[in-house]
């Protein structure tokens, strides 16, 4: 995981967050295991889909509302 993190802006970014939040802030394992969940939707919403990875909504989670009501 910790590999992904140093590749990927979003995920670093995110992990950046959840570790240096100054509410409920994370622990470094704990932060690992909320990007490694992400990363698993990620890759089962590619995978089922077949729509490319998308870093707007890896960074936030978030559809588009175009999508959104479509879907």
């Amino acid at each position: 995981m910790l590999g992904c993190q140093h590749a990927n802006d979003a995920y670093a970014a995110r992990y950046r967050h959840l570790t240096t939040r100054e509410h409920n802030r994370l622990k470094p394992t704990q932060a690992q295991t909320v990007i490694a969940a992400a990363l698993l939707r990620q890759l089962w919403a590619v995978v089922t889909t077949g729509k490319p990875w998308d870093p707007a909504i890896a960074a936030n989670g978030l559809i588009g509302i175009e999508e959104a009501i479509v879907a």
